[in-house]
């Protein structure tokens, strides 16, 4: 089970155990069942005969379409290899407002594309006084996004889930 504020999310496989905890809820809680699961949270869930796939891709487009970036040149990759940025750098952002709101929407997005979570992390060091070389930066893992937009995490039902991590840490440069 699964509770966030006023939404529940129930994942058992015995039907009989999810019509049990479901009269349950329902006997002692205002509730509404919509079925099977399609979208939570902002995460879609797209069910499949070997497991689910989450996804963001609505919330995904909604941040390229208000950043007016839907037409923009897709890019292979969030981040330039070694990219350095600094509180030295150049000019102030333009817009300090929109940077911090970026951020924290591309921060969200890292639930299901782990792989711009670096990119997002070093965006986040400098989210009280970013420069226009960060809003640059920010915009290259936009158009990355654009490039990945049919992606997801798949959860699959027929293989153990197994949880692996990876770290590429830089003492020096940090």
């Amino acid at each position: 089970m699964l509770l966030y504020v006023d939404d529940i999310l129930l994942a058992i496989n015995n039907q009989q155990h999810m019509n049990d905890v479901k009269a349950h809820l329902h006997g002692n809680l205002s509730m509404t069942d919509l079925g099977p699961l399609k979208y939570f949270l902002g995460i879609e869930v797209t069910r499949w005969q070997h497991g689910f796939i989450l996804s963001q891709r609505k919330f995904a487009l909604n941040v390229l379409k208000d950043t007016r970036m839907e037409p923009c040149r897709p890019s292979a990759f969030p981040i330039e290899q070694n990219c350095k940025l600094t509180i030295e750098d150049d000019e102030p952002c333009s817009d300090l407002h929109q940077y911090r709101r970026l951020v924290r929407r591309l921060f969200y997005l890292t639930i299901t594309y782990p792989d711009i979570t670096f990119a997002v992390n070093i965006l986040i060091k400098f989210n009280r006084e970013p420069k226009k070389s960060y809003m640059d930066a920010l915009e290259r893992v936009l158009r990355y996004i654009k490039m990945t937009l049919g992606q997801g995490i798949f959860l699959s039902s027929t293989r153990p889930s197994r949880l692996e991590a990876y770290n590429d840490a830089n003492w020096v440069g940090c």
